[in-house]
């Protein structure tokens, strides 16, 4: 099995919005929040490439079924919708 891992952190001083697409996930991160992502597949390794905006970030996966993923905070798994209208 392929493994591949990003973390995102949110410096600025409001909230932004992590968008994992293809698969339409989002999750809201504070100031000085970060998150990871994990995904994983058999037949080859996964990526991501980005698209940065000013109040958000569409982490794309590549060559990763939207079943196989993991978004974490500190430890913890987040489910899609993570604070959503916070702020």
């Amino acid at each position: 099995m392929h493994l591949a891992k990003i973390q995102i952190w949110n410096r600025r001083d409001r909230p932004h919005v992590c968008y994992v697409e293809p698969c339409g996930d989002h999750f809201t991160l504070l100031s000085n929040e970060g998150l990871e992502i994990q995904a994983w597949e058999l037949t080859g390794p996964p990526w991501f490439y980005l698209s940065e905006g000013e109040d958000s970030t569409s982490i794309n996966l590549e060559n990763c079924d939207c079943h196989a993923f993991e978004v974490s905070q500190n430890g913890v798994r987040l489910e899609s919708g993570h604070r959503l209208g916070d702020g």
